[in-house]
């Protein structure tokens, strides 16, 4: 950054002073009244370099010499030209095109572990890093990106322990939560030039505060309602490995945290997607476990709903949950005949969301039905993350093996729409629609985020909560049974 040059630039211009000395036959009079006033001049430089208006200036400089050198690509990732609907060569193809890589020595070492946009500036982007096997050693990091300076990012905040989750708060976008592997929680307040931690509980937490577990938090969400708060407030719930759902408060001494929920292990019997061995006609023999917990892996509140949330485990299941029923749960349904690794809503229909999992599957399903409406396989590896389209209601992106597919409903479910092979020999872990536009960022284990731009796309429809469901009911039209408990569900599907 333009701060480091000019650090870089001082200490070159004081090597060479001192060695300009050592060569010269002066007076040691002479040379300490030259060494008193590089001091004095060095000394200066550094005053100005602790400016805050220096430091603003300085970003501004890096955000323009970054415009120069990837012009073309912010162009494209702005969706600049639009495509023309009237072009005689008009074609869909679901290409992605690379732009940039937001990647330094900064992360070596480290894999991309959560991804997260902030809800105000929409080209701020918080990345986590930590580890992705359990056995990795790995510090944490987080860094601040900037649409408008791919080449450097903005913030880095440092952490003792690996970065396993992310969320900006949606009513105060400056404040950032961190959630680690050793159970530890962070509130960052990233509008502050330094690292400014607001709140922290934990291990080595700076207020004191005791963390409830000492294992991983896979995901935190910031929820609103009577039933937390009154008026525009939100509080922070988070979700891990041992199965704790928290809630978090900032009280006197910092953070406060009130058990939600534990959730059990499975019991077996669950309605939904049957166990493979079951599935394949043999007799499932199941293993008495010594854990009674489940590790929550995802977790999402229900659209519009105040009280109802759902969490997804590591034994297959989604739970519906709510916050007038604390320790226990509203409903369970056998989801995935593996760890349910993402568990997202549509933006454009309440009423229905996705899994995906490590048994090779992206399933999407409707709210209040324990049978998933379709199934989309892209290969015979774990599907580690799949993600809506923000702009159109069919569309959506998993990541299978070292492949990143596009599916869309509309066209086919049996195969992806395309599929795009990961150039790295890291694997991907993780993907990122960018807020109302085509673009698609992917991490991978090696510390890399790869920003893609997705050309020759379908035009979005005009009513996509309608589109949607008519591309769900035509994967229907073999089961009449389920099509015919869908449109029971009401709106939409009537």
């Amino acid at each position: 950054m333009l701060r480091r040059t000019v650090l870089d630039r001082i200490s070159s211009q004081r090597s060479l002073s001192l060695s300009d000395a050592d060569t010269r036959s002066v007076d040691s009079k002479d040379e300490s009244k030259d060494d008193a006033k590089d001091e004095t001049q060095d000394e200066r430089l550094r005053v100005v370099l602790l400016l805050p208006s220096f430091r603003r200036a300085a970003l501004q400089v890096e955000r323009i010499l970054a415009a120069c050198e990837f012009r073309a690509q912010q162009v494209l990732y702005r969706g600049i030209p639009a495509s023309d609907p009237l072009a005689a060569d008009l074609r869909f193809e679901y290409h992605l095109e690379p732009l940039w890589h937001l990647e330094g020595e900064w992360a070596a070492g480290r894999a991309v572990t959560c991804l997260t946009w902030n809800k105000e500036n929409t080209d701020l982007l918080a990345v986590g890093y930590g580890k992705y096997l359990q056995q990795d050693q790995a510090t944490g990091l987080v860094c601040m990106w900037s649409a408008k300076n791919p080449k450097l990012p903005e913030r880095l905040y440092r952490f003792a322990s690996p970065v396993s989750a992310l969320s900006f708060c949606g009513t105060r976008p400056n404040l950032l939560a961190v959630g680690m592997c050793n159970g530890g929680l962070a509130l960052l307040d990233v509008s502050a030039t330094e690292k400014s931690v607001v709140a922290d509980a934990g291990d080595g937490s700076e207020s004191g505060v005791a963390s409830p577990s000492w294992e991983p938090i896979w995901s935190m969400e910031w929820m609103s309602g009577q039933e937390f708060l009154t008026g525009d407030e939100q509080v922070l719930v988070t979700a891990g490995q041992d199965g704790r759902v928290v809630r978090w408060r900032r009280g006197e001494r910092g953070l406060e945290w009130t058990p939600m929920l534990r959730v059990a292990m499975a019991e077996g019997g669950e309605k939904g997607v049957p166990p493979l061995l079951e599935a394949s006609g043999h007799c499932p023999e199941r293993e008495v476990g010594l854990r009674q917990f489940a590790a929550v892996l995802c977790m999402a509140p229900v659209p519009n709903d105040p009280v109802r949330y759902m969490v997804a485990t590591e034994d297959g299941c989604v739970h519906t949950c709510s916050t007038n029923y604390l320790q226990r749960h509203k409903a369970v349904v056998a989801a995935h005949a593996g760890p349910v690794y993402r568990l997202s809503f549509s933006p454009f229909c309440e009423k229905i969301f996705l899994t995906c999992g490590a048994d090779w599957t992206v399933r999407i399903w409707a709210v209040g039905l324990d049978e998933p409406l379709v199934t989309l396989t892209g290969g015979m590896q774990s599907v580690e993350d799949a993600v809506w389209s923000p702009r159109n209601s069919t569309i959506l992106a998993s990541i299978s093996g070292d492949d990143v597919c596009m599916w869309d409903l509309r066209r086919k479910t049996y195969l992806p729409a395309s599929r795009t092979a990961w150039p790295h020999p890291s694997p991907p872990t993780t993907l990122l629609f960018s807020p109302g536009q085509d673009n698609l960022l992917v991490g991978d284990r090696e510390g890399r985020v790869a920003a893609l731009a997705l050309q020759h796309m379908p035009f979005a429809p005009y009513f996509q909560t309608k589109a949607l469901v008519a591309s769900l009911e035509r994967a229907l039209a073999t089961k009449p049974a389920l099509l015919a408990a869908l449109k029971k569900r009401g709106e939409p599907f009537v």
